[in-house]
């Protein structure tokens, strides 16, 4: 009787460590899939796509080689979700890390040296296809499939209200 009361408390207690969960878990009701947005009618922003999230050494299924410079930055996951935008599709990835400094750390090695800074979040850099920014604990990246103009106006209709999405800092950080 007293090992199977032992046996019940013991799994309890492992179940309620797994149920507060770990180093993976987000802060405040702040979950990285939450910050995506749905379609957005009025700026002519449809998402395409359910939003996919990663989670610690899942991240490898999304950007297989590469992983490991994000987990030396302490990644803790990556919500993405594909949109179109005045007919260019553009994917969104907004990845979480445990805080601010390690989000900034990997923004500034995914920097290149002649990066176009643009003042949005803390710092965010453009290529024709591309916007990066960090904010917070948050590092978003904003992808365009081709090197158009077209493509850079889609991109900067979208960042505006991403950078509205994420908040500036969670758990303090």
């Amino acid at each position: 009787m007293i090992r199977c009361l032992t046996t019940i408390i013991t799994l309890a207690f492992v179940l309620l460590i797994v149920a507060c969960g770990g180093k993976n878990q987000q802060s405040a009701g702040t979950n990285t899939i939450d910050l995506l947005p749905g379609n957005i009618d009025s700026l002519g922003i449809t998402r395409i796509s359910e939003p996919r999230l990663y989670v610690g050494d899942s991240l490898w299924e999304y950007i297989d080689g590469g992983a490991e410079l994000y987990h030396a930055h302490n990644f803790v996951d990556v919500a993405t979700a594909d949109y179109i935008c005045d007919s260019i599709e553009l994917t969104i990835d907004i990845y979480s890390f445990e805080n601010s400094d390690d989000a900034f750390g990997l923004y500034s090695v995914l920097r290149p040296p002649e990066a176009s800074i643009v003042n949005i979040g803390i710092e965010g850099f453009v290529t024709i296809n591309t916007l990066d920014f960090v904010k917070g604990r948050y590092l978003v990246r904003l992808v365009g499939f081709d090197e158009s103009r077209k493509t850079r106006d889609a991109i900067d209709k979208f960042a505006p209200v991403l950078n509205n999405l994420v908040p500036e800092s969670a758990n303090g950080s």
